[in-house]
């Protein structure tokens, strides 16, 4: 269901906007499904086929941060990251004792140039299993390039996300947390990091949204309504785009939206599924609802980003 104020009725009406369909001739078509748990997944298991990946960068790590680590099958500190993980994964899982989440939460990689790491920390996580990749020489990118560069070429990491481990496989994503709400600069580096790897199903979460790249062509989008949204936004990073849209409040038709012009900002989701056409790359992001852990929401629904 829908809230602040869009009943189950209008969205039940919606839903016949989006029907099945041919893809129209010579456009592309990508399904963008949110399957993955911001909040506890004790009731459901990890998916047998699941090979993502998280990535922990250094600005201050979302609620959902220990639900994506379970979720994941390999965890990855870019540079800083591990001051946050050893800070303040603790303090998110106050029901656990704070020395055993220190001692037992430890990312299999290291990445980065190692200008923001603690030092004692990187002792710490190294004496505990933590493998280094040391990208010193490489000072012309940021910590989360040199970490989606890297698990997208390692033969170590294929062969930790076993024999269809290729992150660009459909059942995969690589979440990324602790890359949004900081430096403006960081952030717009991180957002280039999603234009630099368009084949990979990276997803950026914060506590208050998040968002994932659409390639161009017919993109169908199936939100998780029980923590995303209603408001989402379309926005023309890569320049000049034409849209069309169903499933949202304002539509476009065939409209140019542009920095300078007309951009796609606070617009609310109608359906349970929202089309978007592009002949360009946009950014899709949805706000995220925040909630106390101890007291879920009323019912829960599959929320992962997947590319077929």
């Amino acid at each position: 269901m829908v809230s602040n104020g869009h009943g189950q009725e209008e969205v039940n009406r919606k839903d016949s906007l989006v029907e099945e369909e041919p893809a129209r001739k010579g456009l592309k078509s990508f399904l963008h499904v949110t399957d993955f748990k911001l909040a506890s997944i004790a009731q459901r298991g990890l998916p047998s086929n699941s090979n993502s990946c998280l990535v922990i960068l250094n600005y201050h790590l979302p609620k959902s941060t220990p639900h994506l680590w379970e979720q994941a099958r390999l965890r990855v500190c870019g540079d800083g990251g591990i001051n946050r993980l050893k800070k303040e994964l603790p303090l998110l899982m106050p029901d656990k004792d704070q020395t055993q989440v220190t001692s037992n939460y430890i990312p299999e990689l290291i990445v980065g140039d190692l200008d923001s790491v603690d030092e004692d920390a990187l002792e710490f996580y190294r004496q505990k299993g933590a493998s280094l990749v040391d990208q010193r020489l490489d000072q012309d990118c940021n910590d989360l390039h040199k970490c989606l560069r890297y698990l997208r070429s390692s033969a170590p990491v294929q062969r930790v996300l076993q024999a269809d481990g290729s992150l660009s496989n459909q059942q995969n994503k690589v979440f990324v947390v602790g890359g949004l709400g900081g430096r403006l600069d960081h952030e717009f580096a991180n957002l280039n990091s999603l234009y630099l790897f368009p084949d990979l199903p990276v997803v950026l979460i914060s506590d208050r949204c998040l968002l994932i790249l659409l390639p161009p062509g017919r993109n169908t989008i199936i939100p998780d309504l029980s923590v995303e949204g209603p408001v989402c936004g379309l926005v023309p990073l890569a320049g000049p785009a034409v849209v069309s849209t169903q499933g949202l409040r304002w539509n476009l038709d065939k409209a140019e939206i542009k920095f300078g012009g007309m951009i796609s900002t606070s617009n609310e989701i109608l359906s349970r599924e929202v089309i978007v056409e592009s002949d360009q790359p946009l950014i899709w992001t949805t706000e995220t609802t925040t909630w106390d852990h101890s007291h879920p929401k009323p019912y829960e629904q599959n929320s992962t980003i997947w590319f077929p």
